[in-house]
């Protein structure tokens, strides 16, 4: 699905709500705590509009021990950053 707009929050509780998904994935950052603090968070944003069913899962990118030898990425949950519960 493509659609352009001002909210990237609005526009994906929007889909997600009108295709009746179950869980919305969103990658992962790493930015301060002031960062947060000033422009919010944008996990905190779309369970804001989500209706409760649906749940926002965080991933985490992370590079294999042996990063050198491999091109594969991994891509993970981040502990304790599911909307569930």
């Amino acid at each position: 699905m493509y659609d352009t707009g001002t909210s990237a929050p609005e526009l994906i509780a929007e889909t997600a709500a009108m295709n009746g998904v179950a869980r919305v994935l969103i990658g992962s950052i790493r930015r301060g705590v002031l960062h947060h603090i000033i422009k919010g968070s944008f996990q905190r944003r779309i369970e804001s509009l989500l209706p409760p069913e649906i749940h926002v899962q965080v991933l985490s990118v992370t590079e294999p021990s042996n990063a050198g030898n491999s091109t594969k990425t991994i891509v993970e949950p981040v502990p304790g950053a599911t909307g569930e519960g």
